[in-house]
């Protein structure tokens, strides 16, 4: 449902004001109109969609035009928009460069440097966006073939560094893992 006053607002009125990398979410700020003194805060789950907001619309169960426009203001900040713009090895590359930055800043510092969070959760943000698109081209019955076949062999005992690509009757077992890997996010450290 969307509220009433969302076209009176734009995405441009939510201010990004950090990223959390362990619940991949992102926080936005803007100021408030029932409550001056007090900036309303939402929160976007850049993973499921979930959306959490404090202004007074919200936490009173009437509709609230930050839910509207924060997935908009979301994709509109600067990590986003480079992120998009990534081509797919680039994009679990950089992933991977932040998910490192980020493990290194937090275990020699205590805590991430910002930008670094943001340009993880936006990557991982990015990749969940493009699997979903591919995993809705991708026909129900290839997905449950590929899944067959990785189940198989990794019955049979191969694993990632045990298979030989150039052995006969592996082919299709790397064909399916990577089919399924494009359902899932590789960018951990």
């Amino acid at each position: 449902m969307s509220a009433k006053t969302a076209p009176l607002h734009t995405p441009s009125e939510l201010d990004l004001i950090g990223c959390n990398d362990r619940t991949n979410t992102v926080v936005f700020r803007s100021t408030s109109v029932s409550r001056p003194e007090r900036p309303n805060v939402t929160t976007l789950d850049t993973i499921t969609g979930a959306i959490l907001c404090d202004c007074q619309g919200a936490t009173t169960g009437r509709e609230c035009w930050h839910a509207d426009h924060i997935v908009a203001a979301w994709h509109q900040s600067p990590a986003m928009q480079a992120a998009r713009w990534l081509s797919p090895v680039a994009l679990v590359n950089q992933g991977r460069k932040c998910a490192a930055m980020v493990a290194t800043y937090r275990q020699r510092v205590g805590r991430p440097l910002q930008d670094d969070v943001t340009a993880l959760v936006a990557a991982r943000s990015e990749w969940h966006r493009r699997a979903a698109r591919a995993a809705a081209d991708m026909p129900p019955a290839i997905i449950a073939e590929a899944r067959a076949i990785v189940a198989q062999q990794e019955a049979m005992g191969h694993s990632d560094h045990a298979l030989d690509a150039g052995r006969s009757g592996l082919t299709a077992y790397y064909d399916a893992r990577d089919r399924l890997a494009t359902l899932t996010l590789p960018l951990s450290a």
